[in-house]
């Protein structure tokens, strides 16, 4: 096999396999349909999970006990149950920077090898017009 040959074999496979990179990007309110198996950033993660952990950790509020708070919150926080919230603020945080960086506005949003399908909340169908937008492009550069 020649090397330029090998080289359109590796392009083509690395094509492929970025345009099957989908990234699912929603909150609560708007699911996804067909999405099983992929992972779905929820952009109200933070919120949510924040609220969760304000309601563990309850403090008087006619008479707020600042150290009694921080010991609350520290035993909390070295707990497993407090390891986890922390694990999935994490998470949430960082699916926040991947929207951010790439530039996603509304929800639900599907992105792929450069693009974006907005309102779509069929996973499936999102994911074809991707494809399609990917053919199309690979079609006009040999043109």
């Amino acid at each position: 096999m020649n090397k330029s040959w090998l080289a359109l074999v590796l392009c083509c496979a690395v094509s492929a396999a970025q345009a099957e990179n989908f990234m699912l990007f929603t909150d609560s309110q708007n699911p996804f349909t067909n999405a099983e198996g992929h992972a779905v950033v929820y952009l109200d993660r933070v919120k949510t999970t924040e609220e969760q952990l304000s309601e563990l950790l309850v403090i008087n509020p006619k008479a707020p006990d600042i150290q009694a708070a921080k010991q609350q919150l520290s035993a909390f926080l070295t707990s497993s149950e407090g390891q986890l919230v922390q694990q999935e603020l994490l998470d949430a945080y960082a699916g926040l920077a991947s929207a951010w960086s790439l530039g996603i506005t509304h929800v639900p949003a599907v992105a792929a090898n450069g693009y974006v399908v907005y309102g779509e909340p069929d996973f499936l169908k999102a994911q074809q017009l991707i494809r399609y937008a990917i053919e199309d492009a690979q079609e006009a550069s040999h043109d």
